[in-house]
C-alpha cells in the first residue's frame, strides 16, 4: 500500500520537474515576442468581379504624384494592374468672379479630329505606374500641370472653350484640386476620388462643388454608366466642365458646343421641351440636341422625356431637387446641392431657356452679377427667385394625380396567351385611363381638350432582352430592333398621336396601320391593334428576331393645360405628365 503511494507521489514529482524544466526552457529560449506579420493576401485582377479604389495621397510638385490602393470584393489586395487597365485625370476648381459660379478646369487637354470634335478635357495612362506588390499603386503623371506648355499642347493652341474664350490652364496650389483614377474595361468599373489643396494637403475645409451625387442618378438610372466606364459624377465634372468643348447641334446650327456637365445633363434631361427642338428657327421648324461624340455621328436627345413619373414629382424638369438638393437631412443631399438655387447663372439658366436673351432695363447682361440679386432671381428675390419659379405648382400636382395610364393586357396575332409577345407577332395593347382623384373613373381621353391639344401626348415604347453572341442577356438589350439597331439600349418607342395625319385630332387622334384607336364604352377600354412604326408611317412593327425571354411594354404621355402659376400673371400653357404604366410580357 505504502509502496503504491511512493510510486504515485514518484510520478507526481517527476511530472512537476519535467513541466518546471519545460518552463525553464522557455524562459531560456523564447523573449515572448510577437513574430514579424504575414504579407497581406494577394489576388490578380483576373478574379475580381468587384474594385474598390481607394486614393491615398497626393502630391503636387512638377507632375502629379498619386497613391493608391485596390481591393476586390471581399477585401482582399489586388496586384497586377498595369498602365492600360486604368486612366487618369486631374483638374483643378476655378472661384466664381462676377456672380459667376465655381468652374473645374482640366489639365489635360487634347484634339480630337474635325469631324469628331474640339480641344476638351481629357485622361492620360501613359506615366510611370509602379506596383508595390501588396495592392498599393502609385502613379506619375506624364503631364507636368505646372508647364503650359504641357497642359495646352501646340497642336490644340489656343486652348480655348466653345464660346472662343482662352482656358485658364495656369498652376495655382492654393486652389482646389481633384485626381481622379479609373479602372478600364474589361475590370469591374470603380473610380478613385481624391479632391485636395497642394499648398498644404487639406482634404476637408476647401471648395468642392459637389452639386449633384451618384445616389440621386441612380435613383433612375439604376447604375449609371457613360462611356462604357465613367461611374462617377465627380469624375464626369472634371471633363466636363465649361472648358470643354464638342462637336454637337442645337436647333438647327451645327458646331462647337460646350459639353460642360450641367449644360449638358439638363439639356438631354429637358430634351423633348427645348424650345430649340421644338420651335427651332422661330417659325415653326422643328431643330435638334445632340453631340457628335466620338463616333463622328450625331447622339440625339431631341426626343428624350425627363423620367421621372411619380405623383409629387411628375415628370416636369421644374421639380429641381429630383437630382440636386443641398438640404442637410435629405436623403443623398451634397455639400453644394443648393447651388441652383442660391447662386443662378445666364449659363444655367440658358441649359433649357435656350431661347432666352439676358436682358433687363439696363441692357444685355455681360454677367452673372445681379443674376443672384433681391430684385433678380436670388433667394430673398419675391415671386422670381430661382426656386419660386421653379417650385412645382400646385395646380400641376393636382392635374398630373387625374390622369394613371392603365396597361390592361398585352395579346398578339399569333394566339391569344395573355400577356404574351412571340417573335414575329403584332401586339394588341388594351389600356384605360382612368382619374385615381375620382374613384379610377375611366376617361375617354379622344373627347378631352387636354389630350386632343397639339402639344399633347401618348406614347407605346417596348424593350426587351436579346441574345448576344448566342448567350441571353438580362437586361433590356434590344438588339436586332428596326427602331434601335444603332443604339441597342433604346426601347422601340410610338408616338401614338399620328400628328402627320391629322394634327393630333380629335377624331382620329390615336392610330395603327389600318384603323383609328377604338374606345370600348361599356369597359372604358381602348385597343391598339398593333403598333405603327413611327408617327405618319402606316406599317405595323412585329416583334423583332432579336427578342428573347422578357419583354416590357410602357406607355406613358402628357396632357396639356393652361394655369395661372403667380396671382399676378396670366395663365400659361403647361405640359402636365400623366402617370405611367409598366407591363411585362413573356416572347
Amino acid at each position: 500500500m505504502n509502496r503504491r503511494i511512493h510510486s504515485v507521489r514518484g510520478l507526481i514529482l517527476t511530472a512537476t520537474i519535467g513541466l518546471f524544466a519545460m518552463v525553464l526552457g522557455g524562459c531560456s529560449g523564447d523573449d515572448g515576442a510577437a513574430g514579424a506579420p504575414g504579407a497581406p493576401a494577394v489576388a490578380p485582377p483576373s478574379t475580381a468581379t468587384a474594385l474598390n479604389l481607394q486614393v491615398t495621397s497626393a502630391t503636387v510638385s512638377s507632375p502629379p504624384v498619386v497613391n493608391f490602393t485596390v481591393t476586390n470584393e471581399v477585401g482582399t489586395r489586388v496586384v497586377g494592374l498595369v498602365s492600360s487597365n486604368l486612366y487618369f485625370t486631374v483638374a483643378k476648381l476655378i472661384p466664381g468672379s462676377n456672380g459667376s459660379p465655381s468652374k473645374w478646369q482640366n489639365y489635360i487637354n487634347t484634339e480630337s479630329s474635325a469631324a469628331k470634335g474640339y480641344p476638351r478635357g481629357n485622361r492620360e495612362n501613359s506615366g510611370s505606374l509602379v506596383d508595390n506588390g501588396d495592392g498599393t499603386y502609385t502613379y506619375t503623371f506624364k503631364t507636368d500641370i505646372t508647364d503650359p506648355a504641357q497642359t495646352c499642347p501646340a497642336t490644340t493652341t489656343p486652348c480655348k472653350d466653345a464660346d472662343g474664350n482662352l482656358l485658364d490652364l495656369s498652376y495655382n496650389a492654393s486652389l482646389t484640386h481633384r485626381i481622379v483614377v479609373q479602372t478600364s474595361r474589361p475590370l469591374p468599373f470603380s473610380s478613385g476620388i481624391y479632391t485636395f489643396r497642394p499648398a498644404d494637403g487639406a482634404t476637408s475645409g476647401i471648395p468642392t462643388r459637389d452639386i449633384v451625387s451618384n445616389d440621386k442618378c441612380n435613383t433612375c438610372h439604376n447604375q449609371l454608366v457613360v462611356h462604357g466606364e465613367r461611374v462617377d459624377t465627380r469624375y464626369c465634372v472634371t471633363c466636363h466642365n465649361p472648358g470643354s468643348t464638342g462637336k454637337g447641334q442645337t436647333g438647327l446650327v451645327a458646331g462647337p458646343q460646350t459639353v460642360d456637365f450641367k449644360v449638358l445633363v439638363h439639356k438631354i434631361h429637358q430634351g423633348e421641351e427645348l424650345p430649340s427642338t421644338l420651335n427651332a428657327d422661330g417659325a415653326g421648324t422643328p431643330g435638334d440636341y445632340g453631340i457628335f461624340g466620338y463616333s463622328g455621328t450625331l447622339a440625339s436627345f431631341a426626343s428624350v422625356v425627363f423620367p421621372d413619373m411619380t405623383l409629387g414629382s411628375t415628370g416636369d424638369t421644374r421639380n429641381c431637387i429630383k437630382c440636386h438638393d443641398g438640404t442637410l437631412s435629405a436623403p443623398n443631399a451634397t455639400a453644394d446641392g443648393d447651388s441652383w438655387k442660391n447662386n443662378p447663372s445666364r449659363a444655367a439658366c440658358a441649359t433649357c431657356h435656350d431661347d432666352v436673351y439676358f436682358t433687363h432695363p439696363g441692357g444685355e447682361q455681360a454677367d452673372d452679377a445681379s443674376c443672384a440679386s433681391s430684385t433678380c432671381h436670388g433667394p430673398a428675390a419675391p415671386n422670381f427667385s430661382v426656386a419660386a419659379v421653379h417650385s412645382f405648382p400646385t395646380q400641376v400636382k393636382a392635374l398630373a394625380a387625374k390622369y394613371q395610364i392603365v396597361i390592361n393586357s398585352v395579346t398578339n396575332n399569333v394566339n391569344t396567351t395573355k400577356d404574351s409577345a412571340p417573335v414575329g407577332s403584332t401586339m394588341t395593347v388594351n389600356f384605360s385611363v382612368v382619374d385615381p382623384t375620382n374613384g379610377n373613373a375611366k376617361l375617354d381621353i379622344k373627347a378631352l381638350p387636354e389630350f386632343t391639344n397639339s402639344n399633347s401626348r401618348l406614347a407605346l415604347a417596348f424593350g426587351y432582352s436579346a441574345l448576344v453572341n448566342s448567350v441571353a442577356r438580362k437586361d433590356f438589350n434590344n438588339t436586332g430592333s428596326g427602331g434601335s439597331a444603332t443604339r441597342v439600349g433604346q426601347p422601340i418607342t410610338v408616338n401614338l398621336y399620328n400628328s402627320s395625319t391629322c394634327n393630333n385630332c380629335a377624331t382620329n387622334a390615336v392610330e395603327d396601320a389600318t384603323t383609328a384607336l377604338t374606345y370600348n364604352v361599356d369597359l372604358g377600354n381602348y385597343l391598339i391593334p398593333g403598333a405603327v412604326a413611327g408617327p405618319g408611317v402606316a406599317t405595323s412593327w412585329p416583334v423583332p428576331a432579336g427578342a428573347t425571354g422578357t419583354g416590357r411594354v410602357i406607355m406613358y404621355g402628357r396632357t396639356r393645360h393652361d394655369i395661372v402659376p403667380f396671382s399676378n400673371k396670366p395663365a400659361v400653357g403647361q405640359n402636365v405628365p400623366t402617370n405611367n404604366a409598366i407591363r411585362d410580357v413573356m416572347i
